[in-house]
């Protein structure tokens, strides 16, 4: 590894030594993270983009370029057919919630932060055994549509538009692959233990982006840190929050995934096999998680963990996270 020194400091320890790991690989869209490279902090060893942002560019960039129907393939009007993948991680969640015995209330307050479309919800209602209170968060106003159909509430924004009003309020805090695109790492965990209730719990899924890992995906964008085992329980231990459990969660990558362009066709043939298996999965058979998705060991795909905030004071800046 090549080492360099920038003029800008790391999104977790705040030290500017770091080692070029690879090309950052952006969509042609993706303005602004291309020519971009993944570069490693030397003293806490966090992968990151090698760019700061601004919160507005963020901001700029979900409203306007990125396509989340596209990508995931939502479709309000087919809610929650559209999406049986999440729908499924919704499940795997409320499973280990479970077989970790952590409901000791009768009705429980949850929040999805960066809820999407409400698919993660949509699956956690039909496995979780207690009573629940939901509430979603995004950016994505239409997901109202389908809040309201299903009777939960519903709050447009980010996590700066709703910790002072759910100030420890909130029993259960999800937030599904949404810690690797904030700006300001450490802000964002402070804000989420202002959100908890007393002996509420963080309950994160995160891409696992290793370095292994890192070589299968075929776009980085719009991850600005790309966390791992070690590096997500450095930046929680900081942030005082105590782990319940982490590990690793849900697909192994196959040797195609690792390939180069060449075999763009055989991933795509791979994709559509895989999308068909995903359609024949029955919604109404709640007890089926799918996808293997709660099978747990070392190189999977995600990054599953719950976390306790373990002091009282919490101190909240202005810092923008969006």
């Amino acid at each position: 590894m090549t080492f360099i020194k920038t003029t800008f400091n790391c999104y977790l320890c705040d030290t500017s030594q770091f080692y070029d790991i690879m090309p950052y690989r952006a969509y042609i869209d993706d303005t602004i993270f291309l020519n971009s490279k993944i570069i490693k902090c030397k003293n806490c060893g966090l992968l990151q983009i090698n760019k700061k942002f601004s919160a507005k560019a963020i901001k700029d960039y979900y409203k306007q370029t990125y396509d989340r129907e596209k990508i995931y393939n939502f479709n309000l009007t087919q809610f929650p057919l559209d999406n049986k993948w999440s729908v499924f991680r919704g499940r795997a969640l409320a499973k280990l919630i479970n077989r970790l015995n952590l409901c000791k209330k009768p009705d429980y307050t949850v929040m999805d932060l960066g809820c999407a479309y409400g698919h993660l919800l949509y699956g956690f209602k039909n496995y979780f055994q207690n009573q629940y209170n939901f509430i979603g968060v995004d950016y994505d106003e239409n997901a109202k549509e389908i809040f309201i159909k299903n009777h939960w509430a519903f709050k447009a924004g980010g996590i700066d538009d709703v910790y002072k009003e759910y100030f420890g309020k909130i029993d259960i805090l999800m937030t599904s692959h949404v810690f690797e695109h904030v700006i300001n790492p450490n802000d964002f965990l402070n804000k989420c233990g202002a959100l908890l209730a007393e002996d509420g719990i963080l309950l994160w899924e995160i891409p696992n982006l290793n370095e292994y890992n890192l070589q299968c995906e075929s776009r980085h964008s719009p991850h600005i840190c790309l966390w791992d085992i070690h590096s997500i329980k450095k930046i929680l231990f900081k942030n005082h929050f105590d782990l319940i459990f982490l590990q690793t969660a849900g697909k192994h990558y196959t040797w195609l995934d690792k390939k180069k362009p060449l075999t763009l066709i055989l991933k795509k043939v791979y994709k559509r096999i895989a999308r068909t298996k995903e359609k024949n999965l029955d919604l109404n058979d709640t007890e089926n998680i799918g996808f293997q998705l709660d099978q747990y060991g070392v190189n999977h795909r995600n990054i599953r963990l719950i976390a306790k905030k373990v002091i009282e004071e919490i101190k909240i800046s202005d810092n923008k996270e969006y």
